[in-house]
């Protein structure tokens, strides 16, 4: 609990209670007396006293509206976002980081032969079926930026960041996440430092740096090293799936040995249910390794969607407390409605006005004040939408879908709120309620 913000909600309450009940009592007293006389229609109630409670009506639904269109877009968007095919499989693969630090890991060799250690004394663990290493795991990021270009195209135009996300993986890295390859090969064990220089890229690089070309067979400078790129690989998510996949370029651990590396392990069981073999393993060969950040990859999933499920959560409960209060503003307008104007319900009935006409009369009342917040609601929705249209994805700021259910949705509350309030009404004896005028 926090102190300060205790104190400013106590304070705050406070203060609209004073605000809200001085109003009323100022309206009640002095000279206001006389004119609230002057302004009392037959039915007992105050002309300006109806306009004001009216106008709050339709200030309180206009709100709702707001929130509701807002949270519905969130609602929409978070929909659309778990729906994005992340480009890996999740499911059955766990992940966990190593740093090789110490005497033994200064030179490129010994780190190579160590991290090929590694994955083969997984890979006899009962029920892994592939074992992989990348210096960057989906949805962690980008990655190292380097320098790019197309050995033999010609340069870009100065404005263009020449620029591309580069990762390590050993041979078996793009197989263990589960990634779709579209055209080439992947990495093999021949792919080390004695062999020719080669290179991965994905769909976003072949869409950037070789539009309607197929990539296989060209050569690309990454940072000065050309490399020869033998195959193409589905996008995969780097930050969300709000974000677009950076073109990215693999290249083989072996020609490209980094020491914190990101180990992935597929199963056929319960990716957490090995966390500790896998450790048990690791301090075998080293006990001085420690292992770190070891998630199933379905969290990392999961994980990404965070920051929308909450803001998504956090407006949408506020929605539902505006419906709520609009809907009990309505309720408490047409229940005072109904027994300032008593006596002229009574002698409508009297006169031989049916029940049905009685309870039109109020209920349309009720919803003519919800049209008229919802077309004030709507407009304000679209004019704030801008602050909105950052966290939204797949949907439109002006979504159909959206912006047909929160009407909808209000007029029913209102109806119903004003439900209540006119069927009591209809029930209203006529001679009693005379005999007291």
């Amino acid at each position: 609990m926090n102190g300060a913000v205790v104190v400013f909600t106590f304070a705050a309450a406070i203060a609209t209670s004073l605000a809200f009940g001085i109003l009323p009592a100022l309206q009640s007293t002095g000279a206001r007396v006389q004119s609230a006389l002057r302004e009392t229609t037959r039915g007992g109630a105050s002309t300006g006293g109806q306009r004001l409670r009216s106008a709050l009506v339709v200030a309180e639904i206009a709100l709702a509206v707001v929130l509701l269109i807002n949270a519905g877009l969130l609602i929409r968007s978070f929909i659309q976002l778990t729906r994005v095919d992340p480009g890996f499989r999740a499911e059955q693969a766990l992940s966990f980081r190593v740093v090789l630090q110490g005497e033994r890991y200064k030179q490129d060799e010994p780190t190579r032969i160590r991290v090929a250690e590694f994955e083969q004394r997984l890979r006899r663990l009962p029920g892994v079926a592939t074992v992989g290493a990348t210096s960057l795991l989906p949805l962690s990021g980008r990655g190292s930026m380097v320098g790019f270009a197309v050995d033999g195209a010609p340069p870009p135009p100065p404005n263009v960041n020449a620029e591309i996300a580069l990762a390590s993986t050993t041979p078996d890295y793009l197989r263990a996440i589960g990634a779709t390859l579209r055209q080439g090969r992947h990495f093999s064990a021949q792919d080390d430092t004695a062999a020719s220089r080669v290179a991965i890229v994905n769909d976003a690089a072949v869409r950037r740096w070789f539009p309607g070309q197929n990539p296989i067979g060209r050569r690309v400078n990454t940072n000065g090293v050309l490399r020869e790129v033998v195959g193409v690989v589905a996008d995969v998510l780097q930050r969300s799936a709000a974000e677009p996949v950076a073109p990215t370029v693999f290249v083989p651990f072996a020609q490209r040995t980094i020491r914190s590396i990101k180990m992935v392990v597929r199963t056929s069981g319960v990716p957490s249910a090995l966390a500790p073999a896998i450790r048990a393993e690791i301090r075998t060969l080293d006990a001085e390794l420690a292992i770190a950040d070891v998630t199933p990859m379905t969290r990392l999933v999961v994980r990404s969607l965070t920051a929308p499920r909450f803001y998504t959560s956090v407006l949408t409960l506020f929605a539902g407390l505006g419906l709520v209060l609009a809907a009990i503003g309505v309720f408490g307008v047409m229940s005072y409605a109904v027994a300032q104007r008593a006596r002229e319900i009574s002698i409508r009935l009297a006169l031989g006005a049916l029940p049905r006409d009685v309870l039109r009369m109020i209920v349309g009342r009720a919803l003519g004040l919800s049209a008229l917040g919802v077309m004030v609601g709507l407009g304000a929705a679209i004019a704030l939408g801008r602050f909105i249209q950052g966290q939204l994805f797949g949907v439109a700021l002006v979504d159909p879908v959206t912006f047909v259910a929160v009407p909808l949705v209000l007029g029913a509350s209102a109806g119903l709120a004003s439900f209540l309030p006119a069927r009591r009404a209809t029930k209203l004896d006529p001679a009693n309620a005379l005999r007291e005028g």
